[in-house]
Formats: C-alpha cells, structure tokens, sequence
C-alpha cells in the first residue's frame, strides 16, 4: 500500500482551486470535510455545502504560490500568496461573496495568509482552517461594507497587572496546572522570545508537564514564538487575534506550525 504524504495531497487541492476544477478539488476531500475561514461567519461543513461555497469562486481566476510549507503527522501548515481577478461583465457590476456586497476593480490584488490542513488516513482532506486578515482581504476584494472602515490600532494593555512574565509564569503556568490534558496534547517543548522593555526569553516544557522555564533559550525547542511584550499582552486579553498578529508579521513563528496553532488553549487569556 502507497503511503499518503499530506503535503502531497495539499499541493494537489491547491492546484485543483486554482484551476477551477471542482470535480477533482471534491475528489480530495472527506465526506464530512470542514474549511474554516474568518470572512465566513461559520465553517463550512460537508461536500454539498463546499460545492455551493466553490460556486462563488467561479468568477475569481486564482493563482497561489506556496512560500512556505511544513508538516508534522496529519497536520500540514502554508504559508500563501494568492494571486486573485474578479471577472467583470460590465464596469460598477456588484457581485456577492460570503454575504459580502463586492465591487471588483478590475485588476488583480494578492492577499497572504496561513492555513492549516489535517489529511485522514484515507489521503483524504479532513479540515482546513484559514487565518487571515479579513479586513485587508475584503478591501482586497471591494466588499463595500469595508470600504470605509479603519483597522482598529492595537494600542499597548502592558500595564502594572499584565507583563510577559506575569502572563507566562503565572497565568500560563496556572492554566496549565488546572487543566493537565492541555499540556498532555503537546510534545516538545515551545520557546517565546520576547523582545521590549519587559520581554525575555521562556519556554514551555510539554513533555515536562507543561512547566513554564524563565531565562531560558533551549536549543532544541520543536517551535518558538517571536513578539514583542505589548502584542504578547494584547495577544492575552483578547484585543489582538492571533490571525491579525501573524499576517501582519506581530507574531513570528519558527518550527513546528501545528504546535503554534495548538497553543490557542495554552494562552487562552482574559478579554
């Protein structure tokens, strides 16, 4: 029996968006498929739902270049370029795309973003989940309903209550000694670099319980995390997602994606 390599199996659905072929994309994927983006407000479940969702692609012509990609098990995370043209009939025609009003210009636009892909022991693809800058993306796209609106600046939350260190070595910490199973999903160990006034260097020891280490650099961790303290804070408290901090470079991920992507339930924060 051939072994299934998910990068593999990405690359080939990938290809088939980008040519509009359906019929193959759908040959790729589970019956009970999920895709996950945060331009729609829920995940699409299932093929006959996913065939209807690819019907708004008809009209988009798509070229993607892989700037990066890695696996670990089933897991397999990319970085994208995308390279998007809305087909226009007539000039000012509007369109629809996900509930959202759009205007195509005309020219072609890129958007980048980073997407995880889980593939069964069938070859088949089981989830994909998008992370992306929806704003950007559907100013990219001509969505009216952005047109006007302003990114929210993510101002610095470092205060008196809230550091790095606070937030590692004690709400981290803690967290993970109340809930044990969250440590027991991850192998490895994570390490954060932390640059500003009050950053530093920790790591997370999963197969040490999940201890949090302090002034530590360890040599062999399976991903490391880079931010600056005031996104690390914001990052915590809920005013800076983790979609927004990647696609505008605020968090830098080395190493293992699929161990960045898990952490979501690790630093889970306060809003």
């Amino acid at each position: 029996m051939t072994k299934v390599e998910p990068e593999e199996v990405v690359k080939k659905y990938i290809a088939a968006k980008d040519r509009n072929d359906w019929d193959a994309l759908v040959k790729l994927l589970d019956p009970d498929f999920i895709s996950s983006d945060p331009s729609i407000p829920e995940p699409v479940k299932g093929i006959e739902p996913i065939r209807q969702y690819l019907d708004m692609l008809t009209d988009v012509e798509m070229k993607t270049r892989i700037l990066s990609m890695m696996s670990k098990g089933d897991t397999v995370g990319a970085e994208l370029e995308v390279t998007c043209l809305i087909k226009i009939k007539h000039p000012g025609e509007k369109g629809e795309f996900a509930g959202h009003t759009i205007i195509p210009s005309g020219r072609p636009f890129k958007v980048t973003f980073a997407k995880f892909y889980r593939v069964n022991s069938k070859g088949l693809l089981a989830e994909e989940r998008e992370y992306s800058d929806t704003i950007t993306k559907m100013r990219a796209l001509g969505a009216q309903e952005y047109a006007d609106s302003d990114e929210q600046a993510v101002t610095s939350t470092a205060t008196s209550d809230f550091s790095p260190k606070i937030i590692l070595e004690e709400k981290v910490a803690r967290n993970l000694k109340a809930h044990p199973e969250l440590a027991q999903k991850l192998h490895g160990v994570c390490q954060f670099d932390i640059t500003g006034p009050k950053g530093g260097k920790w790591y997370i020891d999963f197969d040490q319980a999940g201890d949090v280490v302090a002034g530590g650099n360890n040599p062999d961790a399976t991903c490391t995390i880079s931010m600056k303290d005031d996104n690390l804070v914001a990052f915590f408290t809920g005013k800076l997602s983790a979609e927004m901090a990647f696609v505008t470079g605020k968090l830098k991920i080395k190493g293992d994606m699929a161990m960045a992507s898990a952490l979501r339930e690790v630093l889970k924060g306060e809003s």
